[in-house]
């Protein structure tokens, strides 16, 4: 009997040395994500064009990890470099690109994405740093005081000091900020579009993800905290989206474009998604984040300088008289096995290991 349990516990032990000796790379998912333009017409493919339709996914420790990167110009390989917008995102830029008829360029990168339960969870702190709000820079910008569309932003700024008032510190006007846009914001979903200024989802009192994280981080900076917002694209394989406008086809094949809130506390970082979360109940903003939380998300880069109207644009090359954008994603299934299939073969082959010790 004392024979049998030592050797029960001596398999338990190997399952558990086992499952700790799992290599990394079983913890994660890897994604292939093509971005694809094809373009007709006579002209040139100039640096912002590169800059907005062919970003390159960033490193993030404990999130993701861009494993390559491939730049093809009519089907042929074509060297480029990875240069740096105002954000600090990287594209790829093989140096202005002229065009007589018809040209294809695509980017194909793989990116490996954490999973779950080893994927970083990025919560808020208990003290949260804020700094002098500048509001004045705000009320002077076109997006984030709306002055093309002359929405008031007096309303964002009265809205702002009131939660600011009921706020001890910095940490809790963010989670009653956060609380405010997702008590009187209604969500609805719009993948394509550009996005609304503050003051205009204030009015309406509705937005879809980009629009209402855009009203948020507004509130977030009018008090002082360092906040930004991070755009990704989330893999859903049934998915598919096509919009015609113009001269342009746009088309998402398993990618659904996402926006989220980012904020920076002393190199902190942290994120607060009231559209993408997983929380049971509500208010989770920040552990039950989906970027927290999930391994279908794929963050494409930071939107802190510039504006979310500019960022999400992409302009057609200059003499373009057609243009057919397209972004796919598939799961690379050439990729090492999940993770959860070597644990339950381990278990399963102690289990017989343990019912044949019993048996005989």
């Amino acid at each position: 009997m004392k024979t049998m349990i030592l050797k029960e516990v001596v398999t338990v032990a190997l399952i558990a040395l086992a499952v700790t000796s799992i290599p990394l790379e079983y913890n994660k998912t890897r994604y292939v994500i093509v971005a694809q333009m094809i373009i007709q017409g006579n002209g040139v493919v100039d640096k912002d064009v590169f800059a907005r339709a062919f970003r390159i996914a960033p490193d993030i420790p404990g999130w993701q990890e861009l494993k390559n990167a491939t730049l093809l110009i009519n089907s042929r390989t074509t060297a480029f470099s990875m240069v740096k917008d105002e954000d600090g995102n990287k594209f790829a830029y093989p140096g202005p690109l002229s065009f007589a008829g018809k040209v294809n360029i695509t980017l194909v990168q793989t990116v490996e994405v954490i999973r779950p339960p080893f994927r970083k969870v990025a919560e808020m702190p208990s003290d949260v740093e804020g700094y002098p709000a500048n509001i004045n820079e705000l009320s002077k910008s076109q997006f984030w005081a709306c002055k093309a569309q002359n929405a008031n932003f007096t309303s964002l700024l009265s809205i702002g000091r009131e939660i600011k008032a009921a706020s001890t510190n910095i940490r809790e006007y963010v989670s009653r900020s956060a609380d405010w846009v997702y008590r009187n914001i209604k969500y609805t979903a719009n993948t394509l579009g550009g996005v609304q200024c503050p003051g205009v989802t204030l009015s309406r009192r509705e937005g879809a993800c980009a629009d209402i994280h855009a009203l948020l981080t507004a509130l977030l900076r009018i008090g002082g905290v360092d906040a930004y917002l991070a755009y990704a694209y989330v893999f859903i394989p049934e998915r598919n989206i096509t919009q015609n406008i113009d001269k342009w086809t746009y088309t998402l094949y398993a990618v659904e474009p996402h926006v989220f809130t980012m904020i920076n506390s002393s190199g902190y970082v942290f994120p607060i998604d009231l559209t993408a979360n997983t929380a049971p109940v509500f208010p989770d903003f920040t552990r039950g984040s989906a970027v927290n939380q999930l391994d279908n998300i794929i963050v494409m880069g930071w939107i802190k300088k510039s504006t979310p109207d500019t960022f999400l644009a992409i302009f057609a090359p200059n003499g373009a008289s057609r243009v057919s954008y397209t972004v796919k994603i598939r799961e690379d299934t050439q990729g090492p096995p999940s993770m959860w299939l070597v644990v339950i073969a381990i278990l399963v082959s102690a289990a017989l290991i343990i019912h044949k010790e019993k048996s005989t």
